[in-house]
């Protein structure tokens, strides 16, 4: 026999959703039961976007022609632009999800003003970018926040900066106008063994004392050897660790999407302790 429990819709709408998020494949399916679960539903299936694919990216812009502006700039939080999104693409994805807060931007290539411009506006925390596109955001930071005292920008809120492609020159010896950037308490740098990078990287470490952990990825044999750069530097390993990681080992794309899930669980687990509890 086939017993109706009718629930409080809010109690309704909380199992939904963590079902949803803990069966993220089940979710297409769930939307599909009536109007009310796709209202709850649809939103969580682009709180993270990853255009890993042309197949993806070319749906997602489609979506994106289809549904009103406020859609995407209120329910999308992390977005993966990898190398196959061209800087125009990017560009436009960026303006239209205007409430990321957790980006992952790798475009390889010239320094794109409008790219840049646009990364700028966003409520970011996290940001994982080339070396050359954070160029041209901490320039474009460092203006108005040199020109502006009580500037405040994307700049403000990041805590995490992944960059990429971490190549010391003459121009740029170290990383340029790091910090502008006071809240960041975590830095990793992918860089290659044969560039002149010791210097660069222990300039880092002196200048930058709220920094929590440093994270050197490196794509080469043998592993970096992180006590020189501890000893130069003079870090306080109470305060801050420097830990190495493999780069070539890493696929970018599949641990940008793991940090995700990992949040996700631990907000489905607190969900269901108050469902549990009630």
């Amino acid at each position: 026999m086939v017993v109706s429990v009718d629930l409080p819709p809010e109690l309704e709408r909380e199992i939904f959703i963590t079902v949803a998020r803990q069966y993220r494949w089940f979710a297409p399916t769930i939307i599909l039961l009536c109007r009310k679960t796709q209202t709850w539903i649809e939103p969580i299936l682009y709180e993270s976007v990853v255009l890993s694919s042309a197949k993806r990216l070319s749906r997602f812009r489609a979506c994106l022609d289809q549904r009103p502006p406020e859609f995407f700039a209120k329910h999308v939080k992390r977005l993966c632009l990898p190398r196959i999104v061209p800087a125009i693409e990017a560009s436009y994805i960026i303006s239209r999800c205007s409430g990321v807060i957790d980006l992952a931007c790798w475009f390889v290539g010239y320094r794109h003003a409008y790219l840049s411009s646009r990364i700028i506006t966003l409520p970011l925390r996290h940001l994982s970018v080339d070396f050359d596109t954070y160029l041209g955001i901490a320039c474009q930071v460092y203006t108005d926040y040199d020109t502006d005292p009580e500037y405040v920008g994307t700049n403000v809120n990041i805590t995490h900066l992944t960059l990429l492609n971490f190549i010391p020159t003459r121009e740029h010896p170290t990383i340029p106008h790091l910090h502008c950037f006071s809240a960041l308490t975590h830095l990793r740098l992918a860089f290659h063994p044969k560039h002149k990078y010791f210097a660069a990287i222990t300039a880092v470490l002196k200048g930058n004392t709220n920094l929590s952990r440093v994270v050197l990825m490196h794509a080469g044999i043998p592993p970096v050897d992180l006590e020189p750069f501890v000893q130069e530097s003079g870090v306080d390993g109470s305060k801050c660790q420097v830990v190495s990681q493999d780069l070539a080992a890493l696929d970018l794309t599949q641990e940008w999407e793991d940090s995700w899930d990992a949040v996700i669980n631990a907000e489905s687990n607190s969900a269901n302790d108050l469902i549990l509890n009630l």
